[in-house]
């Protein structure tokens, strides 16, 4: 989902929610009903998640390297050769830190399992 996609989510529930207050509003004075204004919020919070479009965004792409060189073969020489994570950081930002750090972490844990990764940061 594109943070544009996400505000006019967000912004159609709020609006969703607030209308059954102020179209029962006086019923819920009068008989303390909580009951109708429970299930459309329960109805509306479910679904929003029908509008959502499933598996439509990836944050991965695959990129397969046929014969040839890579572009990145000027930062990794071995690159284009077997399998390999590589990964796109910034120096400045914690988050990319961090991540970078437990992908060391797990690289080590799991030697066998994870393919080599290049870290980029840039």
């Amino acid at each position: 989902m594109t943070p544009l996609q996400a505000l006019i989510k967000n912004i159609v529930t709020i609006g969703l929610l607030i209308l059954p207050l102020t179209k029962f509003k006086s019923g819920l004075k009068e008989e303390k009903n909580f009951g109708v204004l429970l299930n459309i919020g329960l109805v509306v919070s479910l679904l929003m998640f029908v509008f959502i479009p499933q598996g439509a965004n990836s944050n991965f792409e695959t990129v397969k390297v046929e014969g040839g060189e890579s572009e990145f073969s000027v930062y990794f020489e071995d690159i284009s050769k077997e399998n390999k994570i590589l990964c796109f950081f910034s120096p400045t930002c914690e988050h990319c830190m961090e991540t970078a750090k437990q992908l060391s972490e797990m690289k080590a844990k799991f030697p066998g399992i994870i393919p080599e990764i290049k870290i980029l940061y840039g």
